[in-house]
């Protein structure tokens, strides 16, 4: 199995029984759905990072059990471009650098 995808059934494993607070919730702008676009605003960078959403096949999207990919993630401060990124839904919302999600 893929590396990445391994991480994200753990990470979903990990997350689904996880209390996030309101507080992280209202990030998240708008409806997160398969196939969407996301955009996120992380607290010390300058530009946003894009991409889309995706389901795994046993995820519950009524309760936003969704996975994010950004295959070119903000990398202005480094050399060279940064590697793509797959994450959980929840673990992004619950990262203290996130400012907002955009969701569409």
């Amino acid at each position: 199995m893929n590396h990445e995808l391994q991480q994200l059934i753990e990470a979903q494993e990990r997350f689904l029984d996880t209390d996030i607070s309101d507080k992280d919730w209202e990030k998240l702008k708008g409806e997160p759905q398969p196939s969407g676009k996301i955009e996120i605003k992380w607290k010390e960078r300058e530009f946003p990072d894009t991409g889309y959403f995706f389901a795994l096949p046993d995820s519950d999207v009524e309760i936003y059990d969704i996975c994010v990919h950004i295959p070119s993630p903000d990398n202005s401060d480094g050399i060279d471009d940064a590697p793509p990124v797959w994450i959980n839904l929840y673990e992004l919302v619950m990262n203290k650098q996130v400012k907002w999600i955009k969701c569409s």
